[in-house]
């Protein structure tokens, strides 16, 4: 099992392809009437098939070899792993401890000025090609902004759009993951008469502006390197918010062959007890060799520059801070049995699907199961990947486009990077349990979209992923199981935070300027 195991799954068509105009809108509008930004904003040009398509350069083939005996292939992976920042393309790896230091402007409206100490930041930020080729045991550092850090540098341009961010995109960033339409009709997360959200964290309900994401061996060397990072920033002009840490939480001592590579060491598990990872994605040679790989391609997770090139290699993150109810979620296993709590996940334990079609765990796609009587429709792995779906005739087709239903297409990709949080007490001791552990689920995609689509449409509508399903309340993991006249409907996950962050190229860091004029 993975929470959020999310690999691939396609933009349904009245959203708009996964090659969205999200992230490659045509020229940038200055002067448009009201009619034209809201066909731009819904991207109807793009549904039927005549936006405007700017030319993008080419992202180095995969899988990415700097060492490639072909000197040109060599030279366009190394100067594209020079341009983007680390921990997207190789997971973290420095002993699995990975921190978050949330911070703010100090002088939000000093835009110049915070461009200064972004561009003096870009030196602190470790690449992709350093992180391939330092000692394993260095700290990796990345920077991120939120849509208030971009404004506090006057990087989002006008209200308007009208600066290197396309108008749609401009609209999402300003307002955050905590805007009314973002909790209620995408996040499904619980809110108050006034839609404030009524489990989040205070420093998620305020505005932080940005975060450094650094990566080390140990939590204790992890709290020296974020406090490191710090000391650095704070005479500059960042104030401290938060800190969030977590890791790879391996108990056991025992590796697990998995079916295709012998482990050297225990498989990663989540707070449930189920082996998570299955599905991170690769793109350097080693990783993939697995010859049942989700396959995702460099444009799924960075802008390809076609806007501005500056954007070339820069990504969007998804942060999400999750309280698993482990409590709950055991006293289901011990009163309905483990064969329940599979259904909930998707997976047994050791993370073998219950669609099973071979040895590897992800070496199925649920031909064998169009029915659900195997791995339930409201199953997590069968909500965040559907895999594969049986056709329809064009008359289906069309009616559920009128409808606005989703079609459940195998082809949306998001890049999960993850860690778990909580102290090992919690997490290893079943009766004594706080329930303050969860997941700090991150995940790298070049549109936004990917996340919002599957996050408000997958996991809640109850006809995905196919036909008619009135019991289906959603993914069972995180809505819960439907209320019967035995049982209280419940769920095993809390939402405490999160946030959409933008995360440059390092030629953007480097030459970042405000676009707005102001000083």
């Amino acid at each position: 099992m993975s929470t959020f195991p999310i690999a691939s799954a396609r933009l349904p068509n009245h959203v708009g392809s996964a090659r969205s105009s999200i992230v490659r809108a045509g020229a940038k509008p200055s002067t448009q009437c009201p009619v034209t930004r809201f066909l731009r904003w819904w991207s109807l040009p793009k549904w039927m098939g005549f936006a405007p398509q700017p030319t993008a350069d080419e992202f180095p083939e995969l899988p990415l070899e700097p060492n490639s005996p072909d000197p040109q292939r060599a030279t366009a992976t190394r100067s594209f792993l020079e341009e983007v920042q680390g921990n997207i393309l190789s997971t973290h790896h420095r002993g699995d401890c990975v921190g978050l230091w949330l911070f703010a402007f100090a002088h939000p409206k000093a835009h110049a000025a915070n461009c200064a100490v972004v561009n003096a930041a870009a030196g602190r930020v470790t690449s992709a090609w350093e992180q391939y080729t330092i000692p394993r045991e260095q700290s990796v550092r990345s920077l991120l902004f939120t849509g208030s850090g971009l404004l506090a540098c006057g990087a989002l341009g006008r209200a308007d759009g009208s600066g290197s961010f396309p108008p749609d995109l401009t609209f999402w960033l300003r307002g955050g993951m905590i805007q009314r339409t973002e909790l209620k009709a995408w996040m499904h997360d619980p809110v108050d008469s006034k839609n404030r959200p009524t489990t989040w964290e205070e420093h998620y309900t305020g505005s932080f502006d940005g975060a450094w994401l650094v990566s080390a061996p140990t939590l204790s060397d992890l709290e020296t390197r974020l406090r490191e990072v710090r000391e650095w920033a704070e005479p500059l002009g960042l104030k401290h918010v938060e800190y969030e840490q977590g890791r790879v939480w391996r108990p056991g001592s025992a590796p697990v062959d998995d079916g295709a590579h012998p482990r050297k060491k225990p498989p990663a598990r989540e707070p449930f007890g189920y082996v998570d990872g299955i599905s991170t994605q690769h793109f350097f040679p080693l990783g993939r060799q697995n010859p049942h790989l989700l396959s995702t391609e460099l444009d799924d997770v960075f802008l390809d520059g076609a806007l501005n090139r500056l954007h070339r290699g820069g990504s969007f993150m998804v942060l999400r801070k999750l309280e698993q109810n482990v409590r709950a979620f055991r006293e289901h296993q011990q009163t309905s049995g483990q064969s329940a709590a599979d259904n909930i996940i998707g997976r047994t334990p050791d993370g073998t699907p219950l669609a099973a079609m071979g040895r590897h765990p992800n070496d199925f796609d649920f031909s064998n199961d169009e029915s659900g009587s195997l791995c339930p429709f409201s199953a997590h792995i069968r909500r965040a990947n559907p895999r594969k779906v049986r056709s329809e005739s064009f008359f289906k087709q069309f009616f559920r486009f009128l409808g606005g239903t989703p079609k459940p297409e195998p082809e949306l990709h998001l890049v999960r990077r993850g860690v778990v949080y909580g102290s090992d007490q919690d997490l290893q001791n079943p009766a004594g349990v706080t329930d303050k552990v969860g997941l700090l689920f991150m995940a790298y995609m070049s549109n936004l979209d990917t996340f919002r689509v599957l996050q408000g449409n997958w996991f809640r509508l109850s006809n995905f992923p196919v036909g008619n399903q009135p019991e289906n309340v959603g993914d069972a993991l995180i809505y819960g199981l439907p209320k019967t006249d035995t049982r209280p409907a419940r769920g095993w996950i809390t939402p405490k935070g999160g946030a959409y962050l933008y995360v440059p190229s390092l030629p953007w860091l480097r030459n970042l300027k405000p676009e707005t004029g102001q000083p």
